[in-house]
């Protein structure tokens, strides 16, 4: 009214009562001047324009409000996108690392096939072989020039076996054979295989204490961890270096898994580049490995471990970054402690014992190693009856009286030696038995009681193993 011109409101938020309560209550409006020249200020009066404005504010308030929780929904699942491919990616990568480590198993498996019938037929060759070699020995004891002859076909083959069975270690667990060994010659066997994997600029050295006695160990997979651990340090030296395996009893050993009694420890040092933290605590892990893919399965210094554990001992390694690596072998020394090694085996060199007279059911497909093991049997005084299979054994058994010891074979056409001991068991629990193997498949569940003799053999450790047996089985009669 005083002339100063139009004011205009947009949305105005104008509280008022409705239904008995006050409301939120928009508006737009306008006041405009009426002009009227006859009037004060020019002005006769005042236009006011209003709409009402609620309801579209109220859907604007709802449409900002549905944009926000939009946007947060939005945001929230972005994040659980996010979280969802990185733990995708995380299990991808997981299910790559298992892939891999089955990749590598498979390659052991498969290993294990292909050489363990390879290995059954060779040991089946090398038992008559060295069977006779052993016999002709004895036989022409006094022809010095044959002597020689028969003397190197005999470590020849002896080392024939010992690749076999290390062939077979590598591929898989083996059933740990303890027995007493003399430290100081296993330690020169180790050398001498493990210098032919050497590079030229590496020196392998060994440091034995003299006059060490015996260890209660699997010999061959003594030497296998051994030649792991020596493989191990050639690897981790970069050029030129030195490799030491050293030997002595421990007077005070960690005794972290180890029970009380006398051990012996071996080292296998390297000046290589040692391992940091990380690495040290991880490398005795099962499939950890820190070689090249398809260079390493990560089994070596684990299969070191279990054979120590197994054995009674322990196993340590201590290394830093560039200092180089000392792994740490702890045995338990042999009950007859005293005794100097090597013997025992002096001992019987002069060949198979007489034994008493015994029956004995021999069970092989394979004539020649029948033959070779029934020879050896009945020249040291046993009585031998011989079964080409299973099946004709338990015909054997039922039809004649029984014999005082069963000797099998365990890979046969039909039924295998160790399921027809298990039969054997079921029928005649008394009837001691012995199951003599090449094969490095799984035997499955032992037969409690069973003596057991690898191939190939020398005729007096068939002898020993049968007359073992037989007294065990006396004994407990």
């Amino acid at each position: 009214m005083r002339g100063e011109g139009a004011t205009w409101h947009e949305n105005h938020l104008v509280p008022s009562y409705r239904h008995g309560r006050l409301d939120e209550v928009y508006w737009t409006y306008s006041y405009g001047p009426i002009d009227d020249e006859s009037a004060p200020n020019g002005v006769g009066g005042v236009l006011v324009v209003c709409t009402e404005t609620t309801r579209q504010m109220k859907i604007e308030a709802a449409l900002r409000e549905s944009e926000r929780q939009l946007q947060r929904m939005n945001d929230e699942l972005e994040e659980r996108v996010s979280a969802a491919i990185a733990a995708r990616i995380r299990e991808q990568a997981r299910l790559a690392e298992a892939e891999e480590t089955l990749r590598q198993a498979q390659k052991v498996e498969t290993l294990g096939q292909l050489t363990g019938g390879v290995a059954h037929d060779f040991n089946n060759l090398l038992t008559p072989v060295m069977g006779a070699l052993d016999f002709a020995r004895f036989a022409l004891d006094r022809d010095a020039d044959a002597q020689e002859v028969i003397a190197v076909g005999l470590q020849a083959a002896d080392r024939a076996r010992t690749l076999v069975q290390r062939l077979l270690a590598f591929s898989r667990r083996q059933h740990l054979a303890p027995r007493d060994v003399g430290i100081d010659a296993l330690v020169d066997n180790v050398v001498e295989l493990a210098q032919r994997s050497l590079r030229p600029g590496l020196l392998l050295s060994t440091e034995v204490e003299p006059g060490l006695p015996d260890v209660r160990v699997d010999p061959d997979q003594l030497v296998l961890a051994l030649l792991n651990l020596v493989v191990n340090a050639r690897d981790a030296i970069p050029g030129q270096g030195s490799i030491a395996i050293r030997a002595g009893e421990d007077r005070d050993p960690p005794r972290t898994c180890m029970g009380e009694g006398r051990f012996l420890r071996i080292d296998v040092v390297d000046d290589g580049a040692g391992m940091d933290g990380d690495t040290l605590r991880r490398a005795a892990e099962p499939f950890f490995t820190t070689k090249e893919p398809g260079r390493g399965t990560g089994l070596g210094l684990s299969s070191v471990q279990g054979l120590a554990m197994q054995s009674g001992g322990d196993f340590q390694l201590r290394s830093a970054s560039g200092s180089g690596t000392t792994a740490s072998l702890w045995l338990p020394l042999s009950a007859s402690a005293s005794t100097p090694a090597g013997a025992a085996e002096a001992d019987t060199a002069s060949g198979p014992a007489r034994a008493p007279a015994a029956r004995i059911l021999l069970v092989d497909d394979d004539p020649l190693v029948r033959a070779s093991a029934a020879g050896t049997l009945r020249r040291a005084g046993y009585e031998v009856h011989e079964a080409v299979d299973a099946a004709s054994a338990l015909a054997a058994l039922c039809d004649g009286r029984l014999p005082d010891l069963l000797l099998s074979d365990h890979a046969m056409p039909g039924m295998p030696g160790m399921d027809l001991l298990r039969q054997v068991r079921r029928e005649w629990p008394a009837l001691p038995c012995m199951l003599v193997t090449g094969y490095a498949d799984d035997l499955g569940e032992d037969v409690p009681g069973v003596e057991r003799l690898p191939k190939p053999f020398l005729p007096r450790e068939l002898v020993e193993a049968v007359a073992r047996a037989i007294a065990r089985s006396t004994e407990a009669a």
